[in-house]
């Protein structure tokens, strides 16, 4: 971030409100006593810039108001200010155009993020100071690999591997649960498969053995030869009845003819006018007639029911056949409609089958396709990942810093005693064998044994080569402005006078294209930096000094 002006008041020190105008390049120093609030032109840069503290604790003053205000030379002006009761407010401007409108406090330093970038990645490439001196020398393989990855901007790597991750997991449920419906839909394929072969095989079992039309032909026929017999037989029922009735009465008239002659012998009076008989001639008269009677009557005749027996045989006969026929007829309907009920279970069934072989057709592209969409994302994990593309880069970047911290250090380092610095992307082991892990060697001090031992001014410088050459990489990996730089006290510990003359040439150098900030108490580095601008920090104030 270039600087071009600072505001603050209520913060540190300061009570009263205090503006500090940085020129666009030279040397600034800033000087004064111990306690004296030094530090805090960079505390308000990082307090307004994005809200944090390099020192890790409060700067606000407790129960006052106070505000932070910086404005960079392309005319972006962040303040954030507070009440007494510490509740806090960010405002973004930009000169010449209107105060900038966020949702919220985190849309707005998103948006700061995303112009000045990150603070981490501030602090480690423009921020030089006495705690920070030794941040790469000293720390972990991790800490080496995680402030190379801040500075380089790689954690999009993380948050896109990150993003990977959920994906995979995403896509993993997914084919999980489409393998689910495919083993279902495979599982319930089979079943059907073999409950259609088994409708199958019903239908054509309960397909109707005789043809329906036949037998309705027939029962019409028999329904008409069972009108006709009936009807012959009612007729030689009544034949039979009507010669029986006349038999009857011919025999009935028969034996009452033979009562009366019977009773014509016996009797002395006549059986018409009831009174005696004249004489024997006129009895035996009475008699001839009677016998001349039934004489004409004759034999009654024997009545024969056979041809009504025989009509009646042949009635029942066919109406036999026709039970039998309608029997047939309602066993073929049956049959049919069983047979017409297998085949709608089966066209049911093949229905289902359709639907279930699209259903796993379906299943199996989604399978497929999860499976592929897997294999991208685990190698784009493997890319991702911290043996990836990230560790090439990471390789890549060790070596320019390794040259660029060299280039520093010789500039810095004692004449009589040149340095060179080894930076590898493993260690050696004592037992024999690699261990990934960054490893800092130092040629020409220490006796071969690393920097822990060389000595605290060797150390110092090449701590600030080292930092230097972290600056260089990051400005290079995020290609933005020129940068203010700050150097808090950091040059305090170098040896004189060689190394005071070497840092105040690199400090010149710096200062030719940017704004350099030197915060200092010694008094040899005050004497020779040529500083085109001096500020005396006492008693609360900042003063512009000769």
């Amino acid at each position: 971030m270039q600087v071009r002006e600072i505001q603050f008041h209520g913060f540190m020190s300061y009570a009263r409100p205090q503006t500090v105008a940085l020129p666009p390049t030279g040397i600034v120093l800033v000087t004064g006593k111990n306690g004296a609030g030094k530090s805090a032109l960079l505390e308000a840069v990082s307090m307004a810039g994005w809200g944090k503290t390099i020192r890790g604790t409060d700067p606000r003053r407790e129960g006052e108001k106070g505000a932070v205000s910086v404005e960079t030379t392309f005319g972006m002006e962040i303040t954030r200010s507070w009440n007494p009761a510490g509740k806090k407010s960010l405002d973004v401007a930009v000169k010449g155009a209107k105060e900038f409108a966020f949702e919220n406090v985190t849309k707005a330093q998103e948006h700061i993020d995303e112009v000045l970038g990150e603070w981490e990645t501030w602090r480690r490439s423009c921020v030089f100071s006495t705690a920070a001196a030794d941040m790469f020398s000293t720390a972990t393989d991790a800490d080496r690999k995680r402030l190379l990855e801040n500075l380089l901007g790689l954690r999009r790597f993380d948050m896109a591997l990150e993003r990977c991750r959920v994906d995979q997991k995403a896509a993993a449920l997914a084919k999980t649960q489409a393998q689910l419906v495919l083993n279902r839909a495979q599982t319930r394929l089979e079943e059907v498969t073999r409950h259609l072969d088994t409708l199958r095989a019903l239908a054509r079992s309960a397909a109707p053995s005789v043809d329906l039309a036949t037998l309705e032909d027939r029962r019409a026929a028999l329904e008409a030869e069972l009108t006709f017999k009936g009807a012959a037989a009612r007729t030689e029922l009544e034949a039979y009845r009507r010669a029986e009735k006349d038999v009857n009465e011919q025999r009935y008239k028969v034996e009452a003819l033979q009562k009366q002659i019977k009773a014509l012998a016996g009797s002395q009076t006549c059986p018409t006018c009831h009174r005696a008989w004249p004489d024997a001639e006129h009895k035996a008269m009475e008699a001839d007639k009677l016998k001349a009677e039934l004489a004409a009557l004759g034999v009654p005749p024997t009545v024969s029911a056979d041809r009504w027996k025989q009509a009646d045989a042949d009635f029942k006969r066919v109406q036999g056949e026709l039970a039998q026929v309608k029997a047939e007829i309602a066993q073929a309907e049956a049959s049919i409609a069983r047979h017409a009920q297998a085949l709608e279970a089966v066209h049911r069934a093949e229905a289902d089958l359709l639907s279930l072989e699209t259903e796993r057709e379906a299943a199996t592209g989604e399978v497929t396709r999860y499976t592929s969409q897997l294999a991208h994302l685990e190698t784009t994990d493997q890319v991702l990942g911290t043996r990836g593309a990230r560790a090439h880069l990471l390789m890549d970047a060790l070596k320019g810093l390794e040259v660029a911290a060299n280039v520093w250090l010789n500039r810095i380092a004692r004449i009589d005693a040149p340095l060179t610095l080894r930076l590898s992307p493993y260690t050696e082991k004592k037992s024999g064998g690699t261990a990934d892990a960054i490893s800092l060697e130092v040629d020409g001090a220490g006796g071969g044994r690393g920097y822990k031992a060389t000595s605290g001014g060797e150390r110092r410088r090449i701590d600030v080569a080292i930092m230097l050459a972290l600056a260089e990489v990051a400005q290079s990996a995020h290609n933005r402005f020129t940068p203010t730089m700050w150097f808090d006290e950091v040059f305090d510990a170098l040896d004189v006078p060689d190394g005071i003359d070497a840092v105040t040439a690199a400090l010149e150098d710096l200062s030719r294209d940017r704004c350099v900030v030197v915060i200092t108490h010694n008094a040899a580095l005050i004497r020779h930096l040529p500083a085109a601008l001096r500020l005396q920090v006492d008693d609360g104030t900042v003063k512009i000094t000769a």
